[in-house]
């Protein structure tokens, strides 16, 4: 086994225990990783999926334990940092967009008028953005991915066992009704999360880490196959509407990433007569997007989104360039700034974020804030781009995939910047394409996708 320069390394153990599939293309990089650790690390992904969690709120018996929980956690975490101090310090100084659009965050509190819940709020943000460092420093993309698979697919089982068995949690509608939207969704499945939507993201996210599992030939194959058979039915019972259409227009565009490395003689046309089409298909469909959502079974409010989004943007306005600091804007509630949007809307319906991650950004880190991001996201997508020309496998497509996923995802939903896996992965994937070095690492040869 030699490291990059060539040279032999002295202390080639075998890279993992059983939990993960062996990464011989990337063994001369990595420490070994014991079971303990490895374990450690699943676990702590689970509890950042927010399954079984979200059910323990702030007055229940439970929750003390599920903030000591936390904070052990947290403290493993920068443990194992720690023990690979180098590594990470690396890690941490090749991303310094992505560092910029954190420490704006944790220094949001100095604007907001709510410091000491501000900083409260800060913390899980910050616990998952050193997790997503810690992930990208000991594992590859592709033991990543593995892992995202499995914590996932424990969560898909978790949720048909309590939509199925205890109904009173897994089903919305059942026992205690606290909004309007368990009146306007009774019966339909959230199983282990804290709404439909939520089932429907974290399905989706299981459907296409349980596909790049399946072809990269894992040794459990069965039980991937099971898990993303389980995935797509619970998507399907949580009547989400836009993950799953977001999920197929995902699928629909790895051809055009695969296009990405032809030549470029053909690659040229094809992008060429790509962009025309696309150009032709965003005009018809917003001449006619009231008609396509209706056709779909989908309110041409997005469930009221377009009532509400203009007031909040008169609010945005009045702070436009460091927002009101971090998750701040809705701690008032009817005594806060929020009032100025809630008394304009049907009582029930009073929305606690904005259905739009970009908006939630805005509020939280301002236009400043909202800048850095979408430099950074250009920027990992251009590197996306080129790590998927340069890296001929499966690996190739990981990071375009997710980043697409995530972008879309956030036009209609609040989870951009938000202390859950969806972040984590973000933070990780950026930086593991930093950290390998794509000319580097000798890839073995396995199935594409596509």
């Amino acid at each position: 086994m030699t490291d990059f320069q060539g040279g032999l390394r002295p202390d080639s153990a075998p890279l993992l225990p059983p939990i993960l599939e062996p990464d011989q293309s990337v063994q001369a990089y990595f420490q070994p990783v014991s079971l303990l650790e490895q374990a450690f690390a699943l676990t702590a992904l689970f509890f950042h999926t927010g399954a079984l969690t979200c059910f323990v709120g702030p007055d229940n018996p439970l929750s003390i334990f599920k903030e000591i929980s936390a904070y052990i956690g947290f403290a493993i975490t920068l443990g194992l940092l720690a023990a690979n101090l180098k590594d990470c310090a690396s890690t941490l100084s090749r991303d310094l967009l992505l560092w910029a659009l954190v420490l704006l965050a944790l220094a949001s509190p100095l604007w907001s008028d709510y410091l000491p819940e501000t900083v409260q709020n800060i913390i899980p943000l910050l616990r998952v953005t050193l997790f997503g460092v810690y992930f990208a420093t000991r594992y590859s993309l592709r033991q990543q991915v593995q892992m995202v698979a499995l914590v996932l697919g424990v969560s898909a089982a978790a949720s048909l066992v309590l939509a199925v068995a205890l109904p009173f949690y897994g089903v919305m509608g059942h026992g205690l009704i606290t909004n309007m939207e368990q009146v306007m969704h009774q019966g339909v499945w959230r199983g282990a999360f804290i709404h439909r939507t939520m089932l429907g993201v974290m399905m989706v996210l299981c459907i296409l880490s349980s596909l790049f599992c399946v072809l990269q030939h894992y040794r459990q194959r069965f039980i991937v196959l099971l898990g993303l058979g389980l995935a797509t039915f619970l998507l399907m019972m949580s009547m989400a509407k836009a993950a799953p259409v977001i999920l197929v227009l995902v699928l629909a565009l790895i051809p055009f990433f695969k296009a990405v490395r032809w030549n470029d003689a053909i690659a040229i046309p094809f992008f060429t007569t790509a962009v025309v089409i696309l150009g032709i298909t965003l005009v018809l469909t917003i001449t006619n997007y009231e008609f396509l959502l209706q056709s779909l079974g989908r309110d041409p409010t997005f469930t009221g989104r377009t009532n509400y989004w203009p007031l909040m943007l008169d609010k945005l306005w009045e702070r436009p360039w460091f927002g009101y600091g971090y998750n701040a804007f809705w701690i008032g509630g009817w005594k806060g700034e929020v009032a100025d949007i809630w008394r304009y809307l049907r009582p029930g319906d009073e929305p606690p974020h904005p259905h739009n991650g970009f908006l939630f950004m805005w509020f939280n880190i301002g236009l400043v804030g909202l800048s850095v991001f979408a430099a950074h996201w250009l920027s990992v997508f251009w590197r996306s781009l080129q790590w998927l020309r340069q890296v001929p496998t499966l690996e190739g497509f990981v990071p375009i995939v997710y980043f697409t996923l995530i972008l879309f995802l956030n036009f209609t939903e609040t989870l951009l910047m938000f202390p859950d896996i969806l972040w984590l992965l973000y933070v990780s994937f950026s930086l593991s394409m930093s950290k390998w070095g794509t000319r580097e690492v000798a890839w073995n040869p396995e199935p594409e996708l596509g």
